[in-house]
């Protein structure tokens, strides 16, 4: 769990990216892998999740593909770029959430389908 204190005195650039992802319509905080699955389960391929990952910048994101398998994506916010980073045999890049998560999902925007935290 990441706390408040981990993310003060933390420089801009991380701060804002902070504030993308946690206000991001599938942010779902401390789900665990196991606990993201079972909301997941029985949801349309290419549904999503983002959660908050074991440091204050790193993170997953979560989806449903070929209606029974969940795929766990780590990623992170890069520091000599300062934009979302993961690597998946060469490194990828993006300053946006909106066009980094179809990209590492390998959909169209249109295809991606994040899933809102229930009482949001």
């Amino acid at each position: 769990m990441v706390t408040s204190a981990q993310t003060t005195n933390l420089p801009s650039f991380v701060q804002v990216k902070l504030e993308e992802i946690h206000s991001h319509s599938a942010w779902h905080a401390d789900l665990t892998g196991s606990e993201a699955e079972a909301l997941l389960r029985n949801m349309p391929d290419m549904t999503y999740v983002l959660r908050q990952g074991e440091k204050v910048d790193h993170f997953y994101l979560t989806y449903v593909k070929e209606e029974t398998l969940f795929v766990h994506i780590p990623f992170t916010i890069d520091s000599s770029t300062e934009e979302w980073f993961y690597r998946n045999s060469c490194p990828h890049f993006a300053s946006q959430l909106s066009v980094f998560i179809p990209e590492i999902m390998h959909q169209e925007v249109s295809g991606c389908f994040p899933l809102t935290p229930f009482g949001n």
